[in-house]
């Protein structure tokens, strides 16, 4: 081999090696494309104008300074990558927030500071408690000393709704008496006194100032009676005790009724008390449906209400009651009388069905 074809040989060796290096670092060049993109523009700006200004130049990734090894600073691949894809929107929006957000901040701090400073403190009022207090007590003061002054003693008692007692009786019983304070009276204390008068149920006190006083009452009245040991405890409609007597009253009496408890003033204790609150309510009845029984005898469920000794209507209670109430014991009378009929026993059914009979039963 001469001299000229070995030059030749080498310089095309050479040249081989130039492409091959190239070659390589295009390569290089592709695999690093992966992680890096230019920054994309705001749409609000033209691109071109854009990638023409100065602050796509300051902004803009340099490749040979980013990669410049650094030992006390190594970045890993990913690190790199999201810089460079990201780093510029983080610095545009680092340079809005101090520019904006932070002065706006700022003023709101400073506005609150200005206003805890400069707020205008409310002015306190004196409060003069004493003074208050000491008014106070006079006006009650006087109150008491105007209601305790003898314009309001008592100059007169009345009592309403009292027929079967006595009214002087009753003021007499009630422990108020003229020249006391008006003031002073109390409606407990008037019908604690006035609760061992049996006749009485309810008690209440009126006031006409300057000095009258009135003493209401509900009375109870005299309905029936039970002849118990040898006396007759008289009942009121309710079934309240209010005396025991030794001479047979003119009311009608109630017999077959086992006691079980009995104070006067208070409702009489019976066994069956469900029948024997029955037969009181045919003994309230008796005035509307125009009827007198001389004796209601208590048997069981069966109720003799007796007329005259020997004529008598025989039933339940409530079937008594309610042809009490309708009209039928009535009409049945009214028919017997106008044949004559003197004696016998009405025979009042569940299907309120009335049957006689002439027997007494």
């Amino acid at each position: 081999m001469d001299e000229r074809e070995e030059f030749e040989e080498k310089e095309e060796y050479e040249e081989y090696e130039e492409y091959d290096e190239e070659f390589e670092d295009d390569e290089d060049d592709r695999e690093d494309d992966w992680y890096y993109e230019e920054p994309a523009a705001p749409e609000s700006f033209d691109e071109q104008e854009y990638y023409e200004s100065e602050s796509y130049e300051s902004e803009a990734f340099d490749p040979e300074e980013f990669y410049e090894h650094d030992p006390d600073n190594e970045w890993t691949v990913v690190t790199q990558g999201f810089y460079e894809q990201y780093g510029a929107e983080i610095q545009r929006s680092m340079k809005e927030y101090s520019q904006e957000d932070v002065m706006e901040e700022y003023e709101e701090e400073d506005v609150e500071e200005r206003e805890r400073i400069f707020k205008p403190k409310k002015k306190r009022r004196k409060k003069h408690y004493l003074l208050k207090f000491l008014a106070f007590c006079v006006v009650v003061g006087m109150i008491i000393g105007i209601g305790l002054s003898p314009i309001f003693e008592i100059k007169e008692i009345k009592v309403e709704g009292a027929a079967n007692n006595k009214s002087d009786q009753i003021i007499k019983s009630s422990g108020v008496k003229k020249g006391d304070n008006i003031f002073k009276v109390r409606r407990s204390s008037v019908e604690e006194s006035l609760k061992k008068n049996a006749y009485l149920s309810s008690v209440d006190i009126e006031r006409k100032l300057p000095g009258t006083l009135t003493i209401v009452v509900k009375e109870r009245t005299e309905a029936s009676f039970i002849a118990y040991g040898g006396d007759y405890l008289i009942l009121d409609s309710r079934g309240y005790i209010l005396r025991r007597a030794e001479k047979k009253p003119k009311l009608t009496e109630l017999t077959n009724v086992k006691i079980t408890d009995m104070n006067i003033g208070e409702q009489i204790g019976v066994k069956d008390s469900e029948t024997f609150e029955k037969c009181l309510e045919i003994i309230s009845s008796m005035g509307t449906a125009d009827l007198f029984f001389k004796k209601i005898s208590v048997k069981g469920v069966m109720v003799r209400a007796y007329i005259k000794d020997n004529f008598l209507c025989k039933g339940k209670a409530e079937n008594l009651m309610k042809n009490m109430e309708n009209g039928n014991i009535k009409s049945i009378l009214r028919d017997l009388r106008k044949k004559g009929k003197k004696k016998g026993t009405i025979i009042i059914t569940d299907d309120k069905y009335c049957s006689y009979s002439p027997k007494v039963e």
